[in-house]
């Protein structure tokens, strides 16, 4: 999917399909308003000074008097909190909560609200999960192979980090840096931000083919963080923006010149509970199940070798004696099951002991002198080769006995015979193979229980996975002892060497450009993606965070400031908050309460048509947005209406899609990248195969039959009618007040009531459960106003 986003990001025609030029221009490039020095523009003076809020308002009501138009009315107040609750939390408010606001009269009511809810810790859930659609985040690999675990064992310590550094207003500069660098920070005592780097590790492993999992990364961070498809230049200069070829590969460099290493880093926890040490109790466990196994198969495959000796011996003499080519031995050695290392290694000592004229093997090779007294001259090569075979099983036995009796034993006491177990036993003895050979080589003596192997780990990595005692650990990236200089990849083919390039930033946003010299150089490239004169960064940023405020951003394409993207719709505005933001400590919760506290954010959502027929997607913001709840607001508010939701704070994935289900949070769901199930899909989940920069919004029939018919809803619609303050409702008026306060924060209307009790009577079995899913189907539950 990815690859096939940035096919059509390079595409080389326009919107009508006309060509276009491949190359920009030197005067748009200078002219691009992103790629401009973010400028501080005085907010303009305008005629409605009353409606005014805040310095946001001077702008959108700029624009909206020179066409002269008027905003819309403030919303209520009841529509007002639960725009502000589901936007900063995901969850709606109580009826208890609505009401002290609606009789809350003092000016400061509105600034209240949106403090309390950017202090709750719900906040960082519900914004934590939009940065997890720019981070691509899962917590499984994808399709690596068969028989490999696809699990990140620690997936979660990310995107808990994420939740954390949200809740704790990190500064956005700060969060760019330990995304990328955490490693290189001195973070004393507190490790806890190494979890930072799943943002490069958490991504798709593409078979485990290194360039395009580099590729991924580049990706992920230019247009997470800077709002460029500087993938498009993995294989020639990009079409429109100046990204040359050359940039691209000094940032792969970058990554190329980091690790993964195979030891986590502990980060914290629960490493005196009693929990944790069931943990590790049940890992050595299966650890020592795995070693037993692999020493038991050292020896008994190396006793197989040392048994087979005279095979051996009889091959390399066929081989010797031109019996069979170099080709055809390998044949024969497959054939017949030799191992094809012991066989190049009784090649060499046979050579060795024939310039030697070894006592034991002069029988062997036709030499004269005195030989061994144990072995029997035969008339025929595979006779002989018996006969050696023979020798060194009851070389082995004899061996095997003498230990018995005297463990300390150091050799036998029969010259002769321990001359013969010299062959199978000496440190350089060609009767087995080094145990350091991979397991997947067929060489090496594990080569036949490397499934096996495979799946007994599989289980200790999902071990860590969800057991509660295993101790939280991070997915992180360290330098290589030595960086890679990198070269072009002419064409996209490491094969097709062009030349070499310095690790360094991007040409066109660097200022006095140098290499990185610091390892691989991802801190160097940390802080200059955070530097504030970086044109993208605070631009990129401030515009996702409107987007999600107002349901469509100041500019449209979130991930993609290049020539080929529409300019803002108020350029000035965006440049404005860009700066405020940068001024004010890149805080994202001071740019949230700036947006939230204006005039403009506050409006009504109600449409206007002599307004509507000339600007039908709102662009001049003349109302605010009504938006479809998100697949998890929608799940987490059906959970919370029936008094089911787990409010609880972090913690390891859970199953969320199969009934009965968990009753936790929606983030804290298992996103499995290989097989995301469909009810995601229904609902417009972001794709976890790569970089989400915003996500679609379809109304298909799945949606409505899933809350029609799912298990899921209808157990939910159950319990919210087994609440205590339904079943001691007095009466059915009492009963239905009790749902609406529930669901809708309101009391029912006249009307409502009485088309309620039609539909309840004459009673029947599960009326109320209907009528109660029947009010979770409505839009009023499923839309923001």
């Amino acid at each position: 999917m990815r690859a096939i986003i940035i096919f059509l990001i390079c595409l080389k025609t326009n919107a009508v399909g006309a060509p276009v030029p491949e190359l920009s221009t030197a005067k748009q490039l200078r002219e691009h308003w992103a790629f401009r020095k973010i400028s501080n523009p005085q907010p303009p003076d305008v005629e409605n000074e009353a409606w005014l809020k805040n310095p946001v308002d001077r702008f959108v009501l700029s624009s909206l008097e020179s066409r002269s138009w008027i905003p819309s009315p403030r919303a209520d107040k009841r529509t007002l909190i639960r725009r502000a609750h589901l936007d900063l939390t995901g969850l709606m408010p109580s009826y208890s909560d609505v009401e002290k606001f609606l009789a809350d009269e003092s000016p400061d009511a509105w600034g209240n609200l949106i403090e309390r809810l950017l202090a709750s810790p719900h906040y960082g859930e519900r914004w934590g999960r939009h940065w997890l659609d720019v981070a691509r985040y899962a917590d499984n690999k994808g399709y690596v192979g068969v028989g490999v675990n696809r699990r990140y064992p620690y997936s979660y310590t990310y995107r808990d980090y994420v939740v954390r550094s949200l809740n704790e207003d990190l500064p956005f500069n700060q969060f760019i840096i330990e995304q990328i660098a955490a490693d290189h920070l001195d973070l004393i005592n507190d490790k806890r931000p190494l979890a930072a780097l799943g943002f490069l590790t958490l991504g798709r492993r593409f078979l485990n083919r290194a360039d395009d999992i580099i590729d991924d990364r580049i990706d992920v961070v230019t247009r997470g963080f800077l709002g460029l498809s500087v993938s498009c230049a993995r294989c020639h200069d990009h079409k429109y923006d100046p990204i040359p070829t050359a940039d691209y590969y000094s940032l792969h460099g970058v990554f190329a010149s980091s690790t993964e290493p195979s030891e986590l880093p502990l980060i914290g926890g629960n490493s005196h509970t009693p929990e944790h040490a069931a943990f590790l109790m049940e890992k050595k466990r299966m650890e020592e199940e795995i070693a037993q196994l692999i020493r038991d198969t050292y020896a008994k495959k190396r006793a197989e070798l040392r048994q087979r000796g005279g095979e051996y011996m009889l091959a390399v003499h066929e081989f010797d004696s031109g019996k069979y080519s170099k080709a055809e031995t390998i044949q024969m050695a497959t054939k017949h099951r030799l191992n094809l290392i012991a066989l190049i290694n009784w090649k060499k000592s046979m050579a060795k002991w024939h310039a030697e004229s070894h006592p034991v093997f002069l029988v062997w090779l036709g030499l004269k002198g005195k030989g061994s007294p144990l072995v029997v001259k035969v008339s025929s090569q595979k006779g002989q080769s018996e006969v050696y075979s023979k020798l060194f099983i009851q070389a082995e036995m004899r061996w095997d006995a003498l230990r018995k009796k005297n463990p300390k034993a150091k050799a036998l006491p029969d010259a002769n015979w321990e001359s013969i177990r010299q062959i199978l036993f000496a440190a350089d003895t060609p009767a087995t193979v080094p145990s350091t050979l991979s397991e997947g080589d067929g060489n090496s003596l594990l080569f036949g229980i490397r499934n096996k192997l495979k799946s007994m780990r599989s289980k200790i990595g999902k071990l860590e996975a969800s057991h509660p005692g295993a101790p939280a650990r991070a997915h992180v990236l360290e330098d290589k002892p030595e960086p890679v200089e990198p070269y072009i990849y002419i064409r996209g083919s490491s094969g097709n060497r062009g030349k070499t390039v310095p690790r360094q930033f991007l040409e066109y946003f660097s200022t006095n450009r140098k290499p990185f010299t610091k390892g691989s150089g991802r801190l160097e490239l940390a802080r200059a993606i955070a530097n504030p004169n970086n044109p993208l960064t605070a631009r990129v940023i401030v515009n996702r965070v409107w987007a999600h405020h107002f349901g469509r951003g100041l500019v449209l394409t979130p991930s993609d400031f290049g020539l080929r993207t529409d300019p803002p719709s108020h350029p000035k505005l965006l440049d404005w908050l860009s700066t405020k933001f940068m001024k004010e400590g890149w805080s994202l919760k001071k740019l949230h309460r700036v947006i939230m506290t204006s005039a403009t954010y506050q409006q009504s959502s109600n449409d206007r048509p002599e307004y509507l027929q000339v600007d039908p997607e709102n662009v001049l913001l003349w109302k605010m947005n009504r938006q479809r709840l998100t697949f998890e607001a929608l799940r987490d508010g059906v959970l919370q209406s029936s008094g089911q939701l787990d409010q609880r704070i972090g913690g390891r994935p859970v199953q969320i899609a199969k009934h009965p289900t968990t009753p936790r949070r929606t983030i804290y769901g298992f996103i499995d990248r290989q097989n995301l199930p469909g009810v995601f899909r229904t609902f417009d989940f972001a794709n976890p195969d790569a970089h989400c920069p915003s996500r679609f919004k379809n109304t298909v029939p799945q949606q409505a039959l899933f809350l029609m018919n799912s298990p899921f809803i209808h157990d939910q619609a159950r319990k919210l009618i087994l609440q205590k303050g339904f079943v001691d409702a007095g009466n059915d008026t009492a009963k239905l007040q009790f749902l609406h306060r529930i669901i809708f924060q309101r009391n029912p209307s006249a009307a409502e009531i009485q088309e309620a009790l039609s539909f309840l009577i004459p009673e029947r079995k599960g009326a109320w459960a209907d009528f109660a899913q029947v009010l979770l189907l409505s839009n009023e539950f499923r839309f923001v106003d």
